[in-house]
């Protein structure tokens, strides 16, 4: 997806090149993973249709952010996050399945890019348009 290695360019860039390489990234990929496994159902569904391996390997979220990093060699870590919808989840732990998510950006890991993955789904459910937001954590100081 160009919109995701768009976003992490720029998010990537604006860290100190020190830390471009290894800086952590956390994907927030929960409506995008619903999105693709629906829309692979469905093409799972389609008696017109022949799947192929690439209909289940666009299951997997890494393929977006797997084109950047590969182009700029980043050796850090990649997290992919999905949370649960807040019905599954136990009355008690709604506030912490609600808020926010926060890189840990310590000392110890001066910096992080967090990417956002918004689908925004159009009239047939194969199709949707997604939006990608990159946010760059840095340690204060940096």
């Amino acid at each position: 997806m160009d919109a995701a290695s768009a976003a992490l360019g720029a998010a990537f860039g604006a860290l100190p090149e020190e830390l471009r390489a290894t800086a952590p990234l956390y994907v927030l990929c929960r409506d995008y993973g619903t999105w693709a496994a629906r829309r692979f159902v469905a093409r799972c569904h389609d008696p017109a249709r022949r799947l192929r391996p690439s209909d289940s390997v666009g299951l997997e979220t890494s393929e977006l952010v797997r084109p950047y990093l590969t182009a700029a060699e980043h050796r850090g870590d990649c997290y992919l996050l999905a949370q649960l919808p807040a019905a599954r989840l136990p009355v008690a732990r709604l506030p912490v399945a609600q808020a926010e998510f926060t890189p840990p950006v310590t000392a110890a890991r001066p910096a992080a890019v967090v990417l956002d993955l918004i689908v925004f789904p159009g009239e047939d459910p194969r199709d949707a348009d997604c939006l990608a937001l990159a946010t760059t954590w840095k340690a204060s100081g940096l």
